[in-house]
Formats: structure tokens, C-alpha cells, sequence
């Protein structure tokens, strides 16, 4: 089995993926002043969830690059 299937397999679930709770991206997010329409990129972003909760605040334009193909279909 693919090293990227057997990371998609053991982090199913987890919508953040990087050691940041919920709470602290959200923290996070309210601090960042972005204007709307502003572009984003997220370079190993996972799975998107940054780039998810900066276009519901800011209604931002996020690009996501990361090596995992199983990451990359998630966050389409």
C-alpha cells in the first residue's frame, strides 16, 4: 500500500491536519485582518480546512498545495 493511502487511512477523520485544535484556528483566523476578495495560498494545506474557514470569514480566494493526492480530492 502507497505511503499517502496509509495516511489517508490513518487520518480519515481529522479535518485539521496539523497539531492546531479547532479553538486555536479559529483564534487564528479572527486574528488575520484579510480583505474580501484577497488571495490566498496554503502551501501543504491538507485537507483545506484554513483555506474553508478564511473564505467563510473573508470571502477569500485560496489556492492548496499539498503532496497528498488523497488530501488534495478531499478538499475538492
Amino acid at each position: 500500500m502507497d505511503f499517502w493511502k496509509q495516511m489517508d487511512i490513518l487520518y480519515r477523520y481529522q479535518k485539521i491536519m496539523n497539531p492546531l485544535t479547532e479553538q486555536k484556528l479559529d483564534t487564528l483566523v479572527g486574528l488575520l485582518r484579510l480583505e474580501h476578495g484577497s488571495r490566498v495560498l496554503d502551501i501543504a494545506c491538507g485537507k483545506g480546512e484554513l483555506l474553508f474557514k478564511l473564505s467563510e470569514k473573508y470571502g477569500i480566494h485560496g489556492v492548496g498545495v499539498d503532496k497528498s493526492p488523497y488530501c488534495i480530492d478531499a478538499c475538492n
